[in-house]
């Protein structure tokens, strides 16, 4: 994600929702499993597909209940559902 050294940069991420539509999201290169190790950041923090309503016509209210049941689907790598 983003492209800067973020290991370096102060500041507090958890309990989010990430995805990447083209592909897996890396985090600085890192997988997000690496990514917690190295910074202590995202610990409650899920990788899962949010599920927009409908992405072409702009809509991105989500479809709560296909996000919470991918989230709780997600393996260990991607963390537990946020509380």
């Amino acid at each position: 994600m983003w492209g800067h050294n973020w290991n370096k940069l102060h500041f507090v991420a958890d309990k989010n929702l990430y995805w990447h539509f083209g592909g897996e999201a890396s985090f600085n290169g890192q997988s997000i499993g690496e990514w917690r190790k190295v910074t202590g950041k995202d610990m409650h923090s899920i990788i899962a597909d949010p599920a927009f309503v409908n992405i072409s016509s702009g809509d991105f209210h989500m479809q709560k209940k296909k996000a919470l049941k991918s989230a709780s689907a997600s393996s260990s790598s991607t963390g537990r559902r946020p509380e």
